[in-house]
């Protein structure tokens, strides 16, 4: 049997992990999401879907915010040790 109404659920760990390093870098480097959408080469609405978890950067997207932000790839998957609202 199919359920007919799509289940809804938590994003990933790692998935919201990924949303927040993007997010907080973002703010320190004191870019807006458009700001940094144009200079990704991404719709201006692409990295508000990131931060808010309904999507997830391809790699090569990945790769692109990291240069954009001067960070190494891997820091998009540490755990934040302290939080960024605001």
């Amino acid at each position: 049997m199919v359920n007919p109404e799509p289940e809804e659920r938590e994003p990933p760990e790692l998935t919201r992990r990924v949303a927040d390093n993007i997010r907080y870098y973002r703010k320190l480097r004191r870019l807006n999401q458009r700001e940094l959408s144009a200079a990704i080469g991404a719709a201006e609405s692409y990295i508000s879907t990131i931060e808010n978890v309904p999507r997830q950067p391809s790699f090569l997207m990945a790769m692109r915010i990291c240069r954009q932000l001067g960070i190494e790839p891997e820091a998009l998957l540490k755990p934040m040790v302290e939080s960024s609202s605001g």
